[in-house]
């Protein structure tokens, strides 16, 4: 199984004040985001998903990337939607915790 080191990394970031988010441009708040989902459990860490930005939308696609399902233990990608169903509800925890609604 490959690990993205990436996956570590991202609990070292520095977690933005709501002062500090609210003086971000677009892209960095929809990031921030993003990054706070990331932090959300994953079935053996594989962290299933992929963000895609839109700024003009003020949205984010999330996809399941199949490459990170387990054959050996997730023969249907059970597993990987429930982990992508974790990373939303953290995008939206803390897309909450800064006041966007």
């Amino acid at each position: 199984m490959h690990t993205n080191k990436i996956n570590y990394e991202l609990w070292e970031k520095h977690l933005p004040t709501t002062d500090e988010f609210l003086k971000l441009t677009l892209s960095q708040k929809l990031e921030t985001l993003a990054w706070l989902a990331h932090l959300a459990p994953s079935s053996h860490n594989t962290q299933p998903w992929r963000f895609f930005c839109d700024e003009n939308t003020f949205s984010i696609t999330v996809a399941l990337n199949k490459s990170s399902i387990l054959p050996g233990s997730d023969v249907v990608g059970m597993q990987a939607v429930i982990s992508i169903v974790c990373a939303i509800e953290n995008f939206d925890t803390a897309a909450r915790g800064y006041g966007v609604t």
